[in-house]
Parts: structure tokens; sequence; C-alpha cells
């Protein structure tokens, strides 16, 4: 039977009834325990240098097992401490992925990359260090650059993959939106703890720790 068609009584219909599982059923009464909580996020990435991120958290961090399904269009990834996956060498010194962060990879040709697993909070507390790194971003939808990023007083410059600039000190936003899927360069002045606005909240907690 049909959840809802079926003599207009669905009161024994059963399913996921958890809004917010990915398989959510608005016509089930009856909670089947089939609820699954594993998002998709894909990610585009184009022949040759790509800034990224995801928001997801998958089962397995380890760097080559979430590339393996691109394995073979991957030249090299790179954190911003200058560690590698480098998988021609069989050299995985990156290890896991971290929640927050941006990575660079260079690719041989276009490529998705598909990344399942749990939703990483969009307001993660990020820990940021003085001068240049690479930031992540954990919205699921793209937002004003000068939104995401204008609570955090200790940046002084960010940059996304193409050269665009969000420049507070000189009031210049050519980045536009910031967008899932995206990394960041970003320049600071001091160490900060930082966390993008959640549920439409523009407002931020983050502060300055030198």
């Amino acid at each position: 039977d049909v959840c809802g068609v079926v003599n207009g009584d669905n009161s024994t219909c059963s399913g996921c009834t958890d809004e917010t599982a990915t398989n959510y059923d608005e016509y089930a009464i009856v909670d089947n325990g089939s609820c699954d909580y594993t998002y998709l996020q894909s990610i585009a990435l184009q022949a040759g240098w790509n800034l990224w991120s995801t928001y997801i958290t998958p089962s397995d961090m380890s760097v080559s097992s979430v590339f393996e399904s691109i394995v073979d269009q991957v030249v090299i990834v790179k954190n911003q401490f200058g560690a590698v996956y480098w998988p021609a060498y069989n050299l995985n010194s990156v290890g896991n992925l971290t929640e927050g962060w941006g990575y660079q990879v260079k690719m041989t040709s276009d490529a998705t990359l598909d990344i399942s697993g749990d939703i990483v909070p969009s307001d993660f507390v990020l820990s940021l260090n003085e001068g240049w790194g690479m930031l992540g971003y954990l919205n699921q939808d793209c937002f004003n650059t000068i939104d995401m990023m204008g609570g955090l007083s200790s940046l002084e410059i960010l940059k996304d993959e193409y050269g665009n600039v969000y420049w507070p000190e000189f009031g210049l936003n050519s980045i536009g939106n910031m967008c899932p899927g995206e990394g960041y360069q970003l320049k600071t002045s001091g160490g900060a703890s930082f966390q993008y606005p959640s549920a439409g909240r523009f407002g931020f907690d983050s502060f300055d720790s030198g």
C-alpha cells in the first residue's frame, strides 16, 4: 500500500517520520526504523588546481578514501601546512581530513568528487592560525562573503581559487558569495576562534586570541 492513497487512511503506514532524515516520509505515521541520516555532497573539480572543501564528515576521514573513486584523475592534494596526498607515489602525509579546513587539489581532468556522511554543523568552531591558511565553507547554501566573514576582526584578506578577494580594509568584495564545495585562502593578523552564522543568524561568535 502507498501511504495516503489507500482508502484515504494512512494510519498504519510505516516509514521514516524524522524530518531531519534524508528519507523522511511526510505521509508515514508509524516509524519503522528506516531513517537514513547519510548526506551526499557533490563537488565539481576542474582540470588543474582547485581550492575545495566539504560540509560532510565521511565515515572514513582518510583523504585517500575520500578520493578513491576518482583517484586516477588526482595528481596531488595539499593542506595548509604543505602536507600532501600524492597517489602516484603512495604518499599520504595529509592523513585524515579536518572539519572546516580548505584544501588544494590538482586534477588531470574535470571530475566530480562525491562525499557522503554526516553534516558538519554550519556553526562548527574553527581554530584559525595567524598568517596565511586555507578555510573551508560549512553552509549548505551560498551567502554573501561580507555576511559570512564580517565578524572576524583579525581577517586581512580572503581569496578564492580564481584570485577574487574580500579585502575588508578597502571595502572590496570581488568574491561575491561564498559557496559550498569551495575553499578559500585567508590571511589573519592573529589567531582566532571563528564560526559561520547558522540558521539564518548573521552574527558571529569569534574572537581574536592574539
